[in-house]
């Protein structure tokens, strides 16, 4: 069942819960772009989201994509999400908080969508594992890093949901560690780029 963004009926939605269908349909079509080994995802939900990632692993025959979740039941329901779509191949599922998890390889692409609270930490913790020329999405945050965010049911949160960005998030952006730009969907969605030393820098 699809839905209209409730805050933008220009943009659809499967549920209140996964990505837009506009930002799945762009990480599919990202994927077939750069064609990435390895997809690394936090929150998996429903399974939406890897879905179309994994759809477009599918179009290149070629990748995986590994996704955490600790919720057995929104497992199921991804398994089956998958089964229907022909792309569970492409895809390893881990019912593991995302802050436990300990990856053995490197990633081109990351896929930050877990709860806003950890999202700043998950970055810190995943970045090392990041590629050079690689990409990462944190999707629900809007371009100012809600930095001024006050929610009167939680006023002890500063910058709420998120908090304060930690120092070595503001270093990279700083130092040109990382490139970051914004996508003005209605949820938002700040994506990252870190740095290949063949990349051209001015001087």
């Amino acid at each position: 069942m699809v839905i209209a963004e409730p805050s933008d009926p220009r943009y659809s939605a499967f549920n209140l819960g996964s990505p837009e269908i506009e930002i799945c349909k762009f990480l599919s079509s990202f994927v077939e772009l750069i064609k990435p080994q390895y997809i690394f995802e936090t929150g998996t939900y429903k399974g939406y989201s890897s879905a179309y990632m994994a759809k477009g692993l599918k179009e290149n025959n070629e990748g995986r994509l590994e996704t955490l979740e600790i919720d057995a039941s929104h497992i199921k329901d991804a398994k089956q999400l998958w089964q229907e779509m022909g792309i569970s191949e492409f895809i390893d599922v881990y019912e593991v908080s995302s802050l436990d998890f300990k990856p053995q390889h490197n990633y081109d692409l990351m896929f930050l969508d877990s709860e806003p609270e950890i999202r700043y930490r998950e970055f810190i913790k995943f970045y090392p594992y990041l590629k050079a020329g690689g990409f990462a999405f944190i999707h629900d945050l809007p371009r100012g890093f809600c930095k001024g965010n006050i929610n009167l049911d939680h006023p002890e949160i500063k910058d709420w949901p998120y908090g304060p960005v930690p120092k070595e998030i503001n270093d990279w952006l700083k130092d040109g560690d990382l490139v970051k730009w914004h996508f003005p969907t209605p949820r938002d969605m700040c994506g990252f780029y870190k740095p290949h030393l063949a990349d051209y820098r001015y001087v």
